[in-house]
């Protein structure tokens, strides 16, 4: 993993500097970014390069493959979270089950099984089918589903 700076003038400098050369560039930028009504640069235009053996995963992985190596590290940061503070942070993910096969789904469920999580997705039948026609009732004992359709949401009861 590497991390890219929308600022290619702050690389290996340091904190006090970083900031000298945001701050100035910002100054130059103002006039510009009022126009376009945002900010051009910044640690919000900032991007992290992930690599899988040495090669970029963006250009290269499959939509399946890169939501896994992203999905690894949110995870990896869950654990982290957890192991820090004590506690167990809430995961929320958002349509991670359109673009993983079945095993990956079956995979990540089994993962966050002992998390509070609130996931979304299109079809359900993709949180309730998963590898070997498993679903998340084979090993999350306490979970609730939801519908949300025209802004209405109702429980679901299988």
């Amino acid at each position: 993993m590497r991390y890219r700076s929308s600022v290619p003038s702050v690389k290996n400098q340091g904190t006090k500097d970083m900031r000298e050369i945001l701050l100035g560039r910002l100054r130059e930028q103002a006039a510009e970014d009022i126009l376009r009504g945002s900010t051009g640069l910044g640690p919000h235009r900032d991007d992290l390069i992930l690599s899988l053996n040495g090669i970029e995963v963006r250009p290269y992985a499959s939509q399946g493959q890169q939501r896994s190596v992203v999905l690894a590290l949110k995870l990896a940061e869950l654990l982290l979270l957890r192991q820090k503070t004590g506690e167990s942070p809430v995961l929320l993910l958002d349509d991670v089950m359109s673009e993983l096969d079945g095993d990956r789904r079956y995979r990540l469920l089994q993962t966050i099984e002992d998390y509070q999580s609130f996931l979304t997705c299109t079809d359900l039948s993709q949180v309730l089918i998963g590898c070997d026609n498993r679903g998340l009732a084979d090993f999350i004992e306490e979970y609730t589903l939801f519908n949300v359709q025209q802004a209405k949401l109702t429980q679901v009861f299988l």
